[in-house]
Parts: structure tokens; C-alpha cells; sequence
């Protein structure tokens, strides 16, 4: 179904918290269809509303100035066309880890923390640590596949946790901890089955990661965004199991780091 002008849509801060905007009353010419897109909105001063439209959108080119009614006040916005972006639901265990992970990967554009694949309507952090409402940690990362592809994207989740032990993950245990995919189409899909079969050449034991249904995502509370970054060492959490598997990963991957270790 077509996106209309002025069409009220879900969107998310780059600091991850969860709004509500409204397309802008701009005029999209006819045009190459493009399909799934995420819009990335650069308001003023300096944050982001990333959308995932899954829908059709006409445009004619990559940017253009506009304005847009969000939170009930008017903004000058640059809103860039990323068709080439895509999106990739993944959860290996508490999302600090997994998010320090792939935002250092050269082509990964974003990695917000969430809940996803539960039975509660927006769910807490306290709701889902206790087990209880079916949600994962984990993190969904909006890439370039020109730089990075999907492939690479499983191949590094599945060497950077423990996609063997069911519901947990060193000492986090529980079905919130549990290694997941939630492929958004089929063609995720298949490229999750290859990876898992894959990947279970590297490991000893049975690779017990679940492919499930894509769901609907819930953005986690804004203190857990790039909380590593933001915490570091000061975290026992984070001195004593992040900051480790950091250090393996860049070290590992140096490569494909988007700056140089």
C-alpha cells in the first residue's frame, strides 16, 4: 500500500527512543518505485529519525529539503532516500554486547537495542528480564549491503556469541538471552538457514539458534543505547564480560572496523 503524503508512521531517534511523525507534505513525482526503504531524517541540531516504510514510495532523487509536523512542532529537515539500506533483527545474548559488536563494523549505519518476539505489548527492561513475556534482547542494524553483506552480517554474529547454549549466554540465563534470528522475508530466511548450516562446521556442539517469525519491535529504554560506549569500564558488567569480547572482536576483525585498531 502507498505511503501517502502526510501519513502519520512510527519512528525511532538515533538514541532509540520510539516517536510518532508524520511523512512530509512533499510531492513525490512518478519514479522508479522503491520498495522498503528507510528514511533517515536529520533534524535539528543532531539526531536522526530513522523509518522503515513497508510500502511504496515514488521519488526522483537521493535528497531534498522539506518540512514535517513531528512531536506537534515544525522542523527544517534534509531527508535522504537510503534504498540501499537494509535491516537485520538479530539477538545473541544481553544486547550491550551485541550492539558494541556491530557498531564498529564498517557499513553497519545504526544498531538500536530492543525487545522483540514476546507477548507483551511494550515491554520494560525489568518485564523482560524477568522471563516472562517471551521477549529477546536484541539489536536491529540498519547496513549497507555495499559494504557489508548479509552473509557477513551472520557469519560474525554467530562467531562473535555462544549460538550453542539454549537460553544463555555465559551467566545471563534465560529465554530473553536466547540466540535468534528474525528474518523480515524470505530471502532473509534462506540466508539465515545457509549461515546456521554454515556456521555449524565451526562449532563442536549442535547450533541451537531459533529462526523466528519476525515480530514487532520494541526500541529498549534510551540509557541502554550505545550503553558500553557510554558506560565503559565504570560498568563491573561491562569490565568483566563486554569489554573482553570487544577486545577479541577487534582483534579478530580488525579489517573491517570502521576505524583502524
Amino acid at each position: 500500500m502507498p505511503v501517502d503524503r502526510g501519513q502519520k508512521i512510527e519512528a525511532m531517534t538515533a538514541s532509540g527512543q520510539q516517536i510518532v511523525c508524520k511523512t512530509p507534505k512533499a510531492y513525490f513525482p512518478d519514479s522508479q518505485p522503491v520498495d522498503n526503504i528507510i528514511w533517515v531524517l536529520q533534524l535539528h541540531p543532531n539526531d536522526a529519525y530513522r523509518i522503515n516504510l513497508r510500502g511504496t514510495v515514488q521519488r526522483t532523487r537521493r535528497s531534498y529539503k522539506a518540512r514535517a509536523s513531528c512531536l506537534d512542532h515544525t522542523h527544517q529537515m534534509e531527508e535522504m532516500f537510503m534504498s540501499e539500506m537494509a535491516v537485520v533483527t538479530l539477538a545473541g545474548g544481553c544486547f550491550w554486547c551485541t550492539e558494541a559488536v556491530f557498531n564498529e563494523l564498517r557499513g553497519v549505519e545504526s544498531v538500536v537495542s530492543g525487545y522483540i518476539g514476546g507477548s507483551v505489548d511494550n515491554p520494560s527492561y525489568e518485564q523482560v528480564c524477568s522471563g516472562r513475556t517471551g521477549h529477546a534482547e536484541a539489536v536491529r542494524i540498519v547496513y549497507d549491503p555495499a559494504q557489508i553483506t548479509l552473509a557477513d552480517l551472520f557469519d560474525i554474529f554467530f562467531h562473535t556469541h555462544d549460538p550453542t547454549t539454549l537460553n544463555r549466554q555465559g551467566a545471563d540465563s534465560g529465554t530473553q538471552y536466547r540466540s535468534a534470528i528474525f528474518p523480515t522475508d524470505s530471502g532473509q530466511l534462506a540466508e539465515a538457514e545457509a549461515a546456521l548450516q554454515r556456521n555449524q562446521l565451526v562449532w563442536d556442539s549442535p547450533i541451537v539458534t531459533s529462526i523466528e517469525p519476525d515480530a514487532i519491535w520494541y526500541p529498549a529504554e534510551t540509557y541502554h543505547q550505545r550503553y558500553f560506549e557510554r558506560n565503559g569500564t565504570a560498568n563491573g558488567y561491562c569490565a568483566a564480560v563486554v569489554a573482553p569480547k570487544l577486545a577479541k572482536f577487534r582483534k579478530g576483525y580488525a579489517a573491517r572496523l570502521k576505524t583502524a585498531a
